[in-house]
């Protein structure tokens, strides 16, 4: 028995993936548009086999390979290890990550398939790419990927990002990118029955009339969410009644505290929104970017008139 070979170790393929995903955000803050996505699906492949390594390095390996198979067992047979091509490689990712449809594989092969275009023949493949058309597709693939590992952006990139002001900004974009393709996809399955076929408008209608007659305080009891303050709100994805949680910044005193019954004090209570979840397609939404993505990362602003509380006096007795 030996240690396993870089091909198939997962810390080479994550490292090599971290590499790849750094100098597509560097080919991008140079404009380098084509360098930016074929560095960038590279890295997208070589993060998959890392997820499937973690399980097994078996999974990264041809099977049809019988010696690539006893390396990936940790015994050496002295010959250069065949692994699976990147289409084998997202149709295993269906199976193992969790949120990586059929959508999310259908866009890893397209990349895949235009970045070996690219690379393969002389078909000029990322000619007339706009960055709309892929890179939310790619990085919401590599978010899923991630978050299978227990990692996320911050992990992948994060090193790099810490550098430079520039790919900071990239990672704050590329999360609300990758959000509008979770909006995007929940909303697909969202227009579909049980049975995978698509539901009539009257339907979908139907439900989303039913979610109107939900309050925050019920949704809450549904959801598992730590906020300490919850509102209802319209799903992005499916327009179904959802729930939006957020957390405190600061409270102050309105000016007009004279018209106030004696004892009482008015305040402004400003929230900052923190998480969104609806029930009705599944769709979830955390943080500022990806809440920004759905439109609803504005704050909120209350107000609230209560009883003043006072402070107990101390040593005049």
């Amino acid at each position: 028995m030996r240690a396993l070979p870089p091909a198939l170790s997962e810390d080479a393929l994550y490292g090599k993936a971290t590499l790849y995903a750094r100098r597509a955000l560097q080919a991008k803050e140079l404009g380098e548009e084509d360098a930016y996505q074929l560095w960038a699906t590279l890295s997208l492949e070589l993060l998959g086999k890392y997820a499937l390594a973690r399980i097994h390095p078996s999974l990264v390996v041809d099977p049809k390979n019988p010696n690539s198979m006893l390396e990936a067992c940790g015994i050496s047979t002295a010959t250069a290890v065949r692994t699976v091509d990147a289409n084998e490689v997202f149709l295993r990712l269906k199976h193992v990550v969790l949120g990586f449809n059929s959508l999310a594989y259908a866009a890893c092969k397209d990349l895949a398939d235009r970045r070996n275009a690219e690379l393969h023949s002389g078909h000029a493949a990322y000619v007339g790419m706009s960055l709309e058309e892929w890179e939310g597709k790619l990085w919401h693939a590599v978010r899923l990927i991630l978050q299978s590992t227990g990692k996320d952006l911050e992990d992948f990139i994060g090193g790099a990002a810490a550098e430079k002001q520039q790919l900071l900004e990239h990672l704050s974009h590329l999360k609300q990118q990758s959000a509008l393709q979770k909006i995007e996809h929940a909303r697909d399955q969202f227009g579909k029955g049980d049975d995978g076929k698509k539901r009539s408008p009257k339907m979908i209608e139907d439900q989303r009339t039913a979610s109107r007659a939900w309050r925050w305080w019920e949704l809450s009891r549904r959801v598992n969410s730590s906020c300490g303050k919850h509102w209802t709100r319209i799903c992005p994805a499916c327009e179904c009644t959802a729930i939006l949680g957020g957390d405190k910044d600061f409270e102050e005193l309105t000016e007009d505290q004279d018209e106030l019954t004696p004892g009482y004090e008015e305040v402004e209570i400003t929230y900052s929104p923190v998480e969104f979840i609806c029930t009705e397609c599944d769709l979830h939404l955390f943080g500022t970017d990806e809440l920004s993505a759905g439109g609803l990362e504005e704050e909120i602003v209350e107000l609230e008139e209560r009883e003043i509380s006072y402070e107990p006096d101390y040593g005049n007795d």
